[in-house]
């Protein structure tokens, strides 16, 4: 299996020498204002879902307190806390992955080699970044299915 892995990455345009390290250009990487501009809507985001999470718990702990919510009710509070839950977890795996582009940007302007561990991290978090949006969508549909199948 690890032979078909740098297989593939040698059909790309990543060099990896024979001392661990990897051979990455500039122009495969977001420039640093990007990645600063995401960081930053990011970091914002993730307070205000936290805060919401919060919110919700607090919310559901009083209402139930005095009323007997039906099912439609318990369903539909779950399935949001459950959206929340993911967009958070989305949030934190986007956090980490801009991080490590920027220290991956900062050492290539630097000039210095790219260890290939930080690469295939960066690599991980980028494919754990498009898995979490897309499990975010789904989410997000299926929420929109259960509230039209209510009406």
């Amino acid at each position: 299996m690890s032979e078909r892995l740098f297989a593939l990455l040698d059909s790309s345009s990543v060099i990896v020498n024979g001392e661990g390290y990897t051979n990455v250009t500039l122009d495969q990487m977001k420039p640093i204002w990007a990645s600063g501009l995401v960081l930053s809507n990011t970091i914002i985001f993730l307070i205000l879902f936290s805060v919401y999470i919060f919110v919700l718990i607090g919310f559901i702990i009083r209402v139930t307190r005095k009323l007997k919510l039906k099912r439609n009710q318990t369903i539909l509070f779950i399935m949001t806390g459950i959206y929340v839950t993911v967009q958070i977890f989305s949030l934190l795996v986007r956090v980490v992955n801009e991080t490590l582009q920027l220290v991956i940007r900062e050492k290539i302007e630097a000039g210095q080699l790219i260890e290939w561990k930080l690469f295939i991290a960066m690599q991980v978090f980028l494919g754990l970044n498009s898995f979490t949006m897309t499990s975010n969508f789904l989410t997000l549909f299926s929420i929109i299915v259960f509230v039209q199948n209510m009406l």
